[in-house]
């Protein structure tokens, strides 16, 4: 899909690849119009393939902006029990679109300028059918053209005026070697490619000045080409002068009419004064142009921003470090749940401008930054021990994906982050229907209310000491413990089958893949012995004590119990990520 931004990216590295293009042959001193030619052809040519080589090549950052620091500030808390939202946050009202309505008129000026191309090359196929073949190979006459003029982009030929059989020897010798200069060096493909070019790059000035290079270069040396096969200038220049007073008229916008570029006067000018003649490009030539090409392509191609948080902050939570994991103690049926901040906010939220991560491992912040579970992060131990307060700040409109880019700069510039990706192999589960069917309520076509961020209300825990759940999409969890056991129970929303494996995911830390086929949004409660599950920023200790068998059973057998679903093993490849490196301590606050 065509964005404001991609347009915005192609045309500013496009121009800095001309420009620089233009600098490095002034700086050369190149003179010979056939190589300076040859060099604008290959900027064309890069410059076209900008959007392909900035997917394909590898990435070289280019630090744009700093991550300036922020002091933590006072947020909203919620219950200690977690609700997780199934759906983002409500839209807000629509306004006008503004990069919509850019990308629309881009699309509107681009149309018209590559019709304005196509209604040229169906004229210059029209004028080539109408035109008469001659004894010259390669050369037919038009009465609708009143001077020389190439047309055709895969096979051109010479169209003369009329009156050219009264013309002198040399006079038809050095329009012809114009010519054939043209089709030798495969000129109207190469304009013809500028000019889809002009028309994609339309709103960049520094396309319409290429534009205009391809062409009067290609002019300059093809009448280098002329001189040399007459060696009179006075003679050629006398020639092309009467083909300029008598115009080009109805020559098509695909061909290339020997007498349409530049003022006549600077033309002849050169012609008369020149005392260096274009030679052509020897494959020598061509090995520098591309020795010197390629390198600034790749620079100008590959070089992205590398993006930043406008605000951040990160900060060590004293008194955490050694201890291995959260340990959840019972509360009294009466208690109120705890009150404590959840991390929260970023893209997809209903605060996406920015993200408060209070007291967070340095494991939960990888996930979020790469956006797997917490067995796909490989790394030394503290990861799950020491913890964070991170807060930062990011434009509106940041994407999922560009906020994970951002955390994962964070990462590495404040705690010197490397890593790698590998694949490895586990042991997973496919998530089945069991043998008696599913045992889930579809959920109900009602909308759900609309979650305008403000707290819920205080919950009153119910007799089994649970509290219900919220009246929204999601899924609700709470865990209870004692010393001998720990029992959780999540109640899901307008839950689909993947929304499921992926939780299960997360709470079993190993691989589970959606195989039921079921496509409806259920609702339904699970309760489970919590022992050795993975509730986010820790596992939950419990020790079995004198024996006590848990409350309730396992993932697995609550699975089949509860919801008619079956976990069966499975061995699954997955993509990890491996910390290399990756100081306890952050820096820069």
């Amino acid at each position: 899909m065509i964005t404001f931004g991609f347009l915005a990216q192609w045309g500013l590295r496009s121009s800095i690849l001309i420009a620089s293009g233009e600098v490095l042959l002034r700086v050369l001193r190149v003179k010979d119009p056939a190589v300076r030619l040859a060099a604008w052809t290959a900027i064309l040519c890069v410059s076209l393939a900008i959007p392909l080589l900035t997917v394909g090549l590898p990435a070289m950052p280019v630090q744009t902006r700093m991550v300036a620091a922020m002091p933590a500030g006072s947020y909203r808390v919620a219950v200690s029990a977690v609700f997780v939202p199934a759906s983002a946050a409500e839209p807000t009202p629509e306004r006008f679109d503004w990069g919509r309505a850019a990308v629309d008129g881009y699309l509107l000026v681009a149309g018209l300028l590559l019709l304005r191309s196509a209604i040229g090359l169906a004229l210059s196929v029209r004028l080539r059918r109408r035109s008469r073949t001659t004894e010259l190979a390669g050369v037919c006459e038009s009465q609708r053209i009143s001077s020389p003029v190439t047309l055709g982009i895969w096979r051109p030929v010479i169209l003369l005026p009329p009156d050219w059989r009264d013309w002198d020897a040399a006079r038809l010798d050095a329009v012809l070697a114009h010519e054939r200069s043209h089709i030798a060096r495969h000129d109207p493909a190469v304009q013809a490619l500028s000019a889809v070019h002009r028309a994609l790059l339309w709103y960049s000035p520094l396309s319409w000045y290429l534009d205009r290079q391809v062409v009067r270069l290609a002019e300059q040396a093809s009448d280098d080409a002329a001189l040399a096969a007459t060696g009179d200038r006075v003679s050629y220049a006398e020639t092309l002068l009467a083909f300029m007073r008598r115009g080009a008229r109805r020559a098509s916008w695909q061909g290339v009419p020997m007498a349409r570029y530049g003022q006549p006067e600077q033309r002849i000018d050169r012609i008369l004064d020149s005392t260096v003649l274009a030679h052509g490009v020897t494959r020598w030539g061509i090995a520098a142009i591309l020795a010197l090409a390629l390198p600034l392509a790749y620079v100008i191609a590959a070089a992205q921003e590398r993006l930043a948080f406008e605000a951040a902050s990160v900060k060590p939570v004293e008194g955490f470090g050694g201890g291995g994991g959260t340990t959840i103690k019972r509360k009294p049926a009466v208690d109120r749940p705890r009150r404590v901040e959840e991390p929260g906010g970023g893209p997809g939220t209903s605060d996406p401008g920015r993200i408060h991560y209070p007291m967070v491992t340095g494991r939960f912040v990888l996930t979020k930054a790469y956006g797997v579970s917490d067995f796909q992060i490989v790394g030394p131990d503290w990861l799950d021990r020491d913890r964070y307060d991170i807060d930062a700040t990011m434009a509106a409109g940041t994407t999922m994906q560009q906020f994970r880019t951002m955390l994962q700069n964070l990462l590495a510039d404040r705690f010197q982050m490397a890593a790698h990706r590998e694949p490895r192999e586990y042991s997973g589960f496919a998530l089945v229907v069991g043998k008696g069917g599913p045992k889930l309520k579809e959920s109900a076509d009602s909308p759900a209310p609309k979650d305008d961020g403000a707290p819920d209300p205080p919950l009153m825990p119910g007799p089994d000491g649970y509290f219900p759940a919220p009246d929204r999409p999601g899924m609700f969890l709470q865990v209870t413990g004692h010393p001998s056991t720990a029992d959780a129970r999540i109640d899901f929303r307008q839950f689909t089958m993947p929304m499921l494996a992926s939780t299960l995911q997360n709470l079993l830390a190993r691989p589970v893949a959606d195989e039921t086929g079921l496509t409806a949004k259920y609702d339904f409660v699970l309760n489970f012995s919590g022992e050795g599950i993975h509730y986010g920023n820790g596992r939950i200790k419990v020790s079995r004590g004198d024996g006590e068998p848990p409350h309730q059973p396992d993932m697995a057998g609550a699975l089949q119990s509860q919801l008619g679903l079956k976990l069966e093993a499975k061995k699954v490849s997955l993509e990890v990520i491996v910390i290399d490196r990756m100081e306890k301590t952050p820096t820069g606050n």
